[in-house]
Order: C-alpha cells, then structure tokens, then sequence
C-alpha cells in the first residue's frame, strides 16, 4: 500500500541522515558534536584521502593539517557541532575501513555506516537514556519545566538532548505529562485497531520507533517523519469525531 512505501521512504531516509546506512561514494560527512578543549584525531588508512579533510562549524570551515603521516588532529575551542568531510579516491560503502576517528582517543561511532559497526550503545544512547531516567527520578511528577535547558551527563560527555521523545517528555512534564502523551498513543491505537486500519497502524508503528531513537525536541526541532506519528493521531481523531457526530 501507499503507506508502506511511504514509512520505507520515510525510514530509509532516516536512516540516512543519521549515517546509520550509507551508499557507495566517495565523499562522506561525519557529524560530532565536541566540547572545549576536545581532542578530534583522524587516522588515514591506506593512503586513502584525495586531499585533506576538512572540519565545518557555524563559523566557517578550515583544512585539518596532517600531525605526521597519515594522523590529523583538531582542538576543539569552542563547544557545538561540527561536521569531518573527507574525499577519498575509491568509492565505498564502509569508509571506517579507510578512516578512523576518536575524540580523547576514544572510538567515535559517529562515522557512517554505523549500523555495520555492531555499536551496541546505539550511538552512546544506552548512557544517555539511562542518565535520563536519573534525571527524571529527581522531578518525577511534574518534571522540570517546558524551558528547561536539557544537559544530561553521560559517556564522560555532556549532552543536549535525549534521543527518546518518552525519556524526554518525562523530563520536562514529569509522569503526568508522559501520561497524557501515553494515553493520546494509546486512543489513536485502538481506534485505529477498532477500523482495522493497517495503513495508519504502520505508519504510527514506525512512527514510535524512530521517535524512541531521536531528538524529542518536537516544536523547535521537526522533522518529516514526525508526520508518522501525526497522520495516524489525526486520523483516529477525524474516526472518533465522525462516529459521534453520526
């Protein structure tokens, strides 16, 4: 059906973005986020590089300089996002077989395609989760606030967000507010079941699956596959409004 092409088009792309899956090419970006004074290493392997890599910012963009032969390194100044681009002079799937990067000489998983590098923190989100749920155990109730400034503290690591929109609701509204999100979840669900909706049930199965993996800042940070979770709620409300008004 529509649906299924849809939540595969959707989810392949997710899966994309977040370099868990890669195609064959030559040019790749590494997203990181680094603290002040973190330590980015880049080993070359196989003199596989067409040029030097270069590492982007919101302030501009610079080329890493080789330390020795085939090692690059970069210290960090200011706290935030950063992007590693690399060229390379064969076309790949797996471009970890021809770099390597650690931050503080520890293995970053950051580097695509991550889904083949058996990370069984999931992008360290294991960690992340688990500081989390220490978080929320301090506010449990009624959470810390809508305007908070998420850091949560994990992996040696400060972070800003989540990466689980459950995790993260329970954070700022506390169980009442995950409550109220569980229970829209839960309406839209049986509805859904009730008409035997398949289409609708898919597209909010994938729809909870790639929120409980990625950043729950919904109203500052939307993405598209948001509307995986959308459409179904919006469809079980139009159900729900129809049979009372009939």
């Amino acid at each position: 059906s529509s649906a299924v092409i849809i939540v595969a088009i959707m989810f392949g792309s997710f899966l994309n973005y977040k370099n868990w899956i890669t195609f064959p090419k030559d040019k790749f970006t590494y997203d990181i986020y680094l603290e002040k004074n973190d330590q980015l290493r880049l080993l070359e392997k196989n003199s596989s590089f067409n040029e030097n890599p270069k590492i982007i910012s919101s302030s501009g963009h610079n080329r890493l300089a080789p330390i020795k032969k085939n090692l690059y390194s970069y210290k960090c100044n200011n706290s935030g996002r950063y992007k590693v681009s690399i060229s390379l002079n064969t076309t790949t799937a797996t471009p970890w077989k021809y770099a390597e990067v650690k931050i503080n000489n520890k293995h970053s998983y950051s580097a695509p395609p991550r889904i083949l590098q058996l990370d069984s923190s999931l992008g360290y989100r294991t960690e992340i989760w688990a500081a989390g749920l220490n978080e929320i155990c301090k506010k449990p109730f009624l959470g810390h606030g809508l305007s908070t400034d998420k850091r949560v503290h994990a992996n040696g690591r400060t972070y800003n967000d989540f990466h689980n929109f459950f995790i993260g609701t329970a954070y700022k509204t506390g169980i009442l507010g995950l409550a109220l999100y569980t229970s829209l979840l839960l309406f839209t669900l049986i509805i859904l079941i009730k008409h035997k909706d398949i289409s609708y049930i898919t597209l909010l199965t994938f729809g909870l699956i790639m929120t409980c993996f990625d950043d729950e800042s919904f109203f500052n940070n939307i993405h598209a596959y948001w509307l995986l979770l959308l459409i179904p709620i919006s469809k079980a409300l139009s159900l729900q409004t129809k049979k009372k008004c009939s």
